[in-house]
């Protein structure tokens, strides 16, 4: 009798994708919903500059200010440039009235870069300024309440005033499951889908 052997399955391993960059239709949504009443908008991943584009086309006069490790990051729609990995810049005298940001999703382990990034605008300029971040829907869903150091870190530190649910294939040729936190944005629907 010969018994069958089932080839052992090797799984697959993705690539993780760092640089995906915010489609324009979401860069809207986001403006819509927080309206165009800031002079200073900073982007700590500029990137392609999409996030500053509905914002500068609506008033020119709002002041940009992109920070990005790329040196060919997108200046377009950007008023002030600085060069660097975000969490390691001083940015002495920038205040902005409106932070929002696509950080890069991995690569700062053991920490999540929306993490970092948040962790370095409460340390810029506190926990009270608008805020807006594109994140991995495990940013936020993933963690272990009784033991997750970011856990007890957002619920204790930031307001999220609304969350925008997004469809995994958002961004043009990945799939990532992300959503939208607005912290500190009153006036603005609770939850809203793309």
């Amino acid at each position: 009798m010969t018994i069958a052997v089932q080839p052992k399955r090797i799984k697959e391993r993705t690539e993780k994708i760092n640089a995906v960059y915010t489609p324009p239709h979401v860069a809207d949504h986001i403006a819509q919903l927080t309206g165009f009443d800031f002079r200073c908008v900073l982007d700590p991943s500029v990137g392609a500059g999409a996030l500053f584009a509905p914002y500068k086309a609506h008033d020119p006069s709002i002041r940009t200010i992109g920070c990005d490790i790329n040196d060919d990051a997108n200046r377009q729609w950007t008023d002030e440039f600085h060069l660097g990995k975000f969490e390691d810049l001083a940015l002495a005298g920038v205040v902005p009235d409106l932070v929002v940001m696509n950080p890069p999703f991995n690569g700062a382990r053991p920490k999540y870069y929306p993490e970092v990034f948040l962790r370095k605008v409460h340390d810029l300029w506190g926990n009270k300024i608008p805020c807006v971040m594109i994140s991995p829907i495990h940013f936020r869903l993933n963690i272990n309440w009784t033991t997750s150091s970011r856990y007890v870190y957002i619920k204790e530190n930031w307001n999220i005033t609304s969350i925008c649910s997004m469809p995994r294939k958002i961004f043009p040729g990945h799939e990532v499951y992300a959503e939208i936190l607005f912290f500190n944005i009153p006036n603005i629907p609770a939850h809203t889908m793309l």
